[in-house]
């Protein structure tokens, strides 16, 4: 599947990465939601049951206009071995606090991506 396919729906994607060998157990959660000043794209990210950090929403005047920064944002996770999160409980308390939760509609948790570069 296309990345592009999730951009009608798009809500929020989480993303984790795994690696016993490196110690790794971190997520990315990159949302598009509502904020004082209109809509932005918001991301969080940390160690799973460990720190979590936030970056400073980045304000869009629509979806459409946001979507390269979310596609771009996205495949650079991929590639450094990150996948779509199939299973939230690791994160699900760190969502709960920065994103609107439960999200409706729940976008990319039971979706493979495949990129055509």
């Amino acid at each position: 599947m296309d990345i592009n396919t999730l951009k009608d729906n798009f809500t929020w994607l989480v993303l984790k990465r795994i690696d016993p060998v490196a110690n790794a157990r971190r997520y990315y959660a990159i949302g598009w939601q509502e904020t004082l000043l209109g809509w932005a794209v918001v991301r969080v990210y940390g160690r799973m049951g460990g720190s979590r950090r936030t970056i400073d929403p980045e304000p869009f005047a629509s979806l459409d206009d946001a979507w390269p920064t979310i596609r771009r944002l996205i495949k650079t996770r991929l590639r450094h071995g990150y996948v779509i999160a199939q299973d939230l409980t690791d994160v699900q308390p760190v969502l709960s606090v920065s994103f609107r939760w439960p999200p409706s509609p729940v976008v990319g948790m039971e979706q493979v991506v495949m990129f055509e570069e």
